[in-house]
């Protein structure tokens, strides 16, 4: 009878939840780089998305602090800064990927995460979401607004919710880049790493995805705004140089800069390790 009565409550959950995503905190990095994120996990089979949360730098320190602490109870006072998150989730490195409790099926038994993740679930909560959710995904693009969550609790901090990127006079203002990557050597996710390097103060990753061909043998930034500071130092952390640029005629209204990635992405996946 009491596993009938759970299983029931698992399905009534289940379909609760399908309509309501439940927002995860997630704060992942090392020294070097901070990155937040807004997790919107749905449950029942449904997409689990990824939305960038932009930081200041004051927040990247606080963060790597939290996160070199592995402490908790701090990243749980931390996310107040950024919205109402029940659960939240560290991880103290850069690695590709989400822990196998989102969405990882019976990889749960196995490895439970990248280096050393810290979180405030239980273990029945890691068993139930890794069968019952799917890989998250990163979304947004600055068509819909979405792209980053923007931090309104903080005047030092950018709100992009407010179609800041909508105006040339707005964006010279607050002194945004906004970046596409696309993959262009057909290595899996490598886009995505590019994008978790360029993130930080000023530079915006608007959308990534595949280029019209996986062909191009080195790695190509195209800008229509020269070379802000804000995308140099992007580019450093991308291990890049001045001499990978091509300026540009404006390529859309939402996009200012386009990065493919060429065939030497595992070249420079190693040069900044």
């Amino acid at each position: 009878m009491l596993l009938v009565l759970l299983g029931i409550g698992l399905f009534a959950s289940s379909a609760l939840l399908k309509d309501h995503p439940v927002p995860i905190f997630a704060l992942r990095g090392g020294p070097d780089a901070v990155e937040a994120f807004k997790i919107n996990l749905r449950f029942g089979g449904l997409e689990t998305s990824v939305e960038p949360i932009v930081l200041t730098e004051k927040q990247r320190r606080e963060g790597g602090d939290i996160l070199s602490k592995r402490n908790v109870e701090q990243l749980k006072e931390f996310s107040k800064n950024f919205g109402d998150f029940h659960f939240v989730l560290g991880e103290p490195s850069m690695d590709e990927g989400w822990p196998s409790y989102l969405g990882g099926g019976l990889k749960i038994f196995g490895r439970t995460g990248p280096n050393n993740v810290f979180d405030n679930l239980v273990g029945l909560d890691r068993i139930y979401w890794a069968f019952n959710t799917k890989i998250p995904t990163m979304t947004g693009n600055a068509s819909d607004g979405t792209a980053s969550i923007g931090v309104t609790q903080n005047i030092e901090a950018i709100d992009l919710n407010l179609n800041l990127r909508s105006t040339p006079e707005a964006k010279q203002e607050t002194g945004i880049v906004r970046v596409e990557i696309l993959n262009g050597c057909g290595i899996t996710n490598a886009a995505d790493w590019a994008a978790r390097r360029m993130r930080g103060p000023n530079v915006v990753i608007t959308d990534t995805g595949n280029a019209e061909n996986f062909r191009y043998a080195k790695t190509v930034v195209r800008t229509s705004v020269g070379i802000p500071v804000a995308l140099e130092e992007a580019l450093e952390r991308l291990g890049l140089t001045k001499e990978y640029v091509e300026e540009i005629p404006a390529a859309s209204a939402q996009t200012d800069v386009i990065v493919i990635i060429g065939r030497d992405f595992l070249e420079l996946k190693r040069a900044v390790q």
